[in-house]
């Protein structure tokens, strides 16, 4: 594969001008996601990086970033359905950043929501100056990845405070009661598979004991909803998942 930069040069005149903000880099190339990390950090960001599809939709969810970048030629799942993914869920500035540069990938790229597309190889200041670009075109219009507060007559969820009521009074939960609830809140009206919960709460090396959340979802049932066996906030998606339910969204 050859080296996605250019040239090297002017990198330290770019250094601190794209302070406090949070890219995500996807690629399935080591190399490019090293390189994306170095040129980034080199300007101030924080730069998180991710090897495909479902790291970086899991990044998207818990980093709430300011600019993704996205490959297009990745395993599994490729870049124009991450783009498709995220437009559902998220209207962070995307980049595509590839090797593919067929007038009509550029085109599909566009469509399928976002921002901007730069091919590999890359001059290093042209693809720093294209994010501040989009990211000058997003300020004052992101919107959060989810709400940080949710409430309705009988239940409140503060996820910033770290917060849970039922009718006005504090509900004590574990940790990881919390995360848990917190992880399916954040992904509101959505289901989120069996995989996907034990991953983030419980961590890759449990993947593979799912009662671990049929357990958890039990007592967060009678800790939360007004009739634990006739839910109406955490609902079972049999077979797939749960999906936690908040029709004032």
């Amino acid at each position: 594969m050859s080296n996605p930069l250019k040239t090297f040069s002017k990198i330290d005149t770019m250094e601190n001008t794209l302070y406090g903000i949070t890219i995500i880099a996807v690629d399935d190339e080591l190399e490019t996601r090293n390189l994306l990390d170095l040129i980034f950090r080199r300007t101030g960001a924080t730069v998180i990086t991710a090897a495909d599809y479902g790291e970086g939709m899991d990044l998207l969810q818990t980093e709430n970033p300011d600019l993704m970048l996205v490959d297009l030629m990745m395993p599994q799942v490729d870049g124009i359905s991450m783009c498709q993914r995220v437009r559902e869920v998220s209207d962070v500035p995307i980049i595509i950043v590839t090797a593919r540069d067929r007038p009509n990938d550029v085109v599909t790229g566009l469509r399928a929501g976002a921002d901007d597309y730069v091919v590999k190889p890359f001059q290093t200041e042209v693809l720093v100056e294209r994010a501040k670009a989009v990211l000058r075109r997003g300020t004052g219009n992101k919107q959060p990845f989810w709400e940080e507060t949710i409430e309705d007559e009988y239940l409140h969820v503060n996820l910033m405070d770290g917060i849970v009521m039922v009718e006005g009074q504090l509900v004590k939960l574990s940790k990881t009661e919390y995360d848990l609830l917190a992880f399916l809140v954040r992904n509101v009206n959505q289901t989120c598979t069996f995989e996907q919960i034990m991953k983030y709460v419980w961590g890759q090396e449990r993947t593979h004991h799912p009662e671990y959340i049929h357990v958890y979802i039990w007592r967060l049932r009678h800790k939360i909803e007004r009739n634990p066996k006739e839910p109406s906030y955490i609902i079972t998606d049999h077979s797939s998942g749960y999906r936690f339910v908040f029709r004032n969204r």
